[in-house]
């Protein structure tokens, strides 16, 4: 995932949220010239996609969301 020049629009926020629905744990870039901090960006998206963020390093983020209990693929437990 990247997000562009528009932060964390609305279709950047629903990428996000299939993109969690499919992996669990993401990395998401901040483009050059993004409007907004990182840290806002970060918040902003996982407020939009119901998860947590697990880290902001440098323009990247990490976001995760823990799968629903009845699906079977393997989960990722973070402390």
């Amino acid at each position: 995932m990247q997000v562009g020049r528009e932060g964390a629009s609305s279709e950047v926020v629903a990428a996000c949220d299939q993109a969690l629905a499919d992996h669990e744990l993401i990395k998401v870039k901040i483009g050059q010239g993004t409007d907004g901090g990182r840290h806002d960006i970060a918040d902003a998206l996982a407020r939009g996609a119901s998860a947590e963020v697990a880290q902001v390093l440098g323009k990247t983020i990490l976001l995760y969301r823990e799968r629903p209990k009845d699906d079977e693929r393997p989960r990722i437990k973070l402390p």
